[in-house]
């Protein structure tokens, strides 16, 4: 068995006694680029990794024919502690062949808890790849609505978020007719009730609330209920928009979380 074998099967003494015949072999790759680490970080072998760490320490940097580096790799597979292991500021904005950095693969891949480790290790999400997609817009077109949630909150909590991501994930969440995710992208930073009515395809209420003198923070402290007493009988407006009151609550709820995180 050879050491790429041993390495993504997780057989410790092997990989020790290959390596210690030939150190040099930790960073030998193979006919597709692949090293024996990278192995080890997308069957998730965390001893693995950790060995090959604290031999070759500059193991981290390889790059396989695809660009890929083993930091994508773990955080592509879900493993926290792999990534944790691997993570070097130089290697976080790496690129692979389609100009997506490790950022991208966590989000794509739905791990939350390494895309809020990455972020708080400054992952930059407002990188695009070679499509001119952001992570935001990658987390969108698989209508992750958690994903789409961290990012947004994080985003704009921290001012890391330029307004045009928002804008063309809306447009996106339409173009695939996402309707959660329209309404989750559009209750992030809520200014006037006309833009937010707008936005939900609703501004034919816009009149409505401004005859019962109820503007956005009224609004979001309103229910299903309150909004059939109020006299929106139709059920779909008013779902949509008991919908966005929701999320709306659920993003504080979630910026709460942050807060007090951080």
């Amino acid at each position: 068995m050879d050491l790429y074998t041993a390495s993504a099967l997780g057989i410790e003494e092997l990989v020790k006694i290959i390596i210690k015949r030939n150190s040099a072999s930790v960073l030998q790759p193979n006919d597709k680029g692949w090293t024996p680490l990278m192995y080890a970080c997308i069957y998730c072998q965390e001893k693995i990794v950790a060995l090959f760490v604290n031999l070759v320490p500059f193991c981290v940097y390889s790059i396989n024919k695809e660009k890929q580096t083993p930091l994508m790799l773990s955080t592509k597979s879900g493993n926290l502690n792999i990534t944790k292991m691997l993570l070097k500021p130089e290697i976080l904005e790496c690129k692979d062949k389609r100009g997506w950095t490790a950022l991208f693969y966590a989000v794509h891949f739905g791990h939350l808890d390494i895309i809020y480790y990455l972020l708080k290790n400054k992952a930059n999400m407002n990188t695009r790849d070679y499509e001119s997609y952001t992570v935001l817009m990658v987390a969108v077109q698989g209508g992750r609505e958690d994903v789409v949630a961290l990012l947004l909150t994080f985003g704009v909590h921290f001012k890391l978020l330029k307004n045009f991501q928002i804008t063309k994930a809306i447009h996106l969440a339409r173009k695939w007719k996402r309707l959660k995710l329209i309404i989750l992208l559009s209750m992030i930073s809520v200014t006037d009730l006309d833009t937010l009515l707008k936005n939900l395809n609703l501004d034919a209420y816009s009149e409505f609330f401004k005859e019962n003198n109820i503007d956005v923070s009224a609004f979001l402290k309103l229910n299903e209920h309150d909004l059939k007493l109020l006299g929106i009988s139709k059920i779909g407006p008013r779902k949509i928009m008991a919908l966005a009151i929701t999320k709306y609550k659920y993003l504080i709820d979630l910026k709460n979380q942050l807060e007090n995180d951080i």
